[in-house]
């Protein structure tokens, strides 16, 4: 079986997606809009296309950035033919999944990331009509949540969809054992943008802070367009000494950073799927998540953490306050990591998947 994956070479969802089908014995070969930062495919004998697209075009709404995809039209076309795969796989819907839609190839997957289904066909009637080209044009969405789900069928109602997470890859993720049952790390590992609502975190941190005189830190780990104003604001409220910022880190290295923290918070306004909430999960630690809907899976609410309300302080406050119980903690740590155990082993999410490229290969 091969699978051509029309995809950014440079995700770690990619990476991980294409090393996990390598293993399971699937000829996998891969076409990207953006040039690679790190060579991870040679040792896997994984043949690569390079087009040379701004990445950040893909996050885009903009339908004049949509169209500079149609630049790579010639060379997706020859991609396609000379790859003689079984199934094409396009991952986000409004960049990969709209090039690939144009040939009508026979097996087409179209897996929707976020953005492509919760922003783009709610911009305009356009924009939905041409999200509505590329679904009809698949013989199956796949999505990381329901919630995406529910998306996908307000712009196809009835289209099929099957569910495949972003699973956790078990043997990566320990849960933590050195517990400091005093001194509390809160923080978080995300993309310092305004969406990631880590401006509200800092905000409740501070007021948890002054609410209890705790001796406890903030850690942020990541980097983006945010993080100077991010700095400044925790200059301005007086945290310096109480909140480090650790900058952007290697996928690789994410089992090892997540076990500096106690309490694991994600704070989204937007979230598709909580993937880095099921690696803090995976490693033992309770999580406090908003409401976004990617969220409503991942977090058993008083179980496994706390969901609050989009942008509340005082119950971010709260849950901070309710998770300086050590037994609490380590209670619903140990949930999460039984969570992840039963519903998002990468191990079965990889059969899923194969199993739909079987599946549409025997009809074909």
């Amino acid at each position: 079986m091969k699978v051509l994956f029309l995809a950014d070479i440079n995700s770690s969802h990619t990476r991980k997606w294409v090393r996990g089908l390598i293993s399971k014995g699937v000829e996998v070969e891969v076409f990207s809009m953006s040039f690679p930062r790190v060579d991870w495919y040679s040792e896997l004998d994984c043949k690569c296309t390079f087009f040379g697209v701004n990445p950040e075009v893909q996050s885009k709404s903009g339908l004049l950035d949509k169209l500079s995809y149609l630049k790579a039209v010639n060379v997706v076309r020859k991609v396609i033919k000379a790859s003689k795969a079984d199934v094409i796989h396009a991952h986000y819907a409004t960049s990969y999944g709209m090039l690939a839609a144009l040939f009508r190839p026979t097996n087409l997957v179209v897996s929707v990331w976020g953005s492509d289904v919760q922003e783009f066909p709610y911009t305009s009637k356009l924009h939905k009509r041409i999200l509505a080209y590329v679904f009809k044009r698949s013989k199956i969405i796949c999505s990381t949540s329901e919630a995406m789900v529910n998306d996908v069928k307000y712009v196809v109602p009835g289209i099929k969809t099957k569910v495949i997470p972003f699973g956790i890859e078990l043997d990566e993720f320990f849960v933590k054992q050195h517990i400091d049952k005093d001194k509390i790390t809160f923080g978080t590992i995300k993309t310092l943008e305004k969406i990631y609502g880590v401006d509200v975190l800092i905000d409740s941190f501070n007021s948890f802070i002054k609410k209890t005189s705790r001796d406890d830190t903030l850690l942020i780990i990541g980097d983006g367009s945010e993080r100077k104003n991010l700095e400044e604001k925790v200059s301005h409220l007086g945290l310096n000494d109480r909140v480090t910022f650790l900058g952007r880190i290697n996928q690789t290295d994410v089992p090892k950073k997540v076990h500096n923290l106690d309490v694991y918070v994600s704070l989204s306004r937007r979230e598709s799927f909580g993937v880095a909430v099921l690696e803090a999960s995976a490693s033992g630690i309770p999580v406090i998540s908003s409401e976004a809907s990617g969220f409503k899976e991942v977090v058993e609410q008083d179980v496994t953490g706390f969901r609050v309300a989009l942008e509340n302080v005082d119950q971010i406050v709260d849950r901070m306050v309710l998770l300086t119980d050590y037994r609490l903690r380590t209670s619903m740590g140990l949930a999460g990591r039984n969570l992840v155990e039963e519903r998002y082993d990468f191990e079965r999410n990889l059969e899923d998947q194969i199993l739909i490229y079987k599946n549409l290969i025997q009809k074909k």
